[in-house]
């Protein structure tokens, strides 16, 4: 059995950010700003049958997180993560 707590503010975070096929890069890295990251993590595990020839090993994780945006880096109002187009199928019937 394991547990574990965490509560971290963490600034300079960079992540890639989408940017336009047309300018010929796939994505951009950005400083993020400043985000809080806090939560809880258990952890079971145990055999639930052992004999000479087989072992069966079962485990559960429960997870629990929240996140929260405190800052944006200067003059960032957001961050596009992503874009979406239409996507054309065949009809071959």
């Amino acid at each position: 059995m394991d547990a574990a707590y965490y509560n971290k503010k963490v600034s300079k975070e960079v992540i890639p950010a989408v940017t336009s096929g047309t300018s010929g890069y796939s994505a951009v890295l950005l400083n993020s700003g400043i985000i809080k990251n806090k939560g809880l993590e258990f952890l079971v595990s145990g055999v639930l049958v052992k004999t000479k020839t087989f072992s069966w090993t079962e485990m559960l994780n429960l997870t629990y997180n929240n996140n929260k945006v405190l800052a944006l880096s200067s003059g960032a109002g957001n961050y596009p993560l992503g874009y979406s187009r239409p996507v054309k199928t065949l009809d071959w019937g």
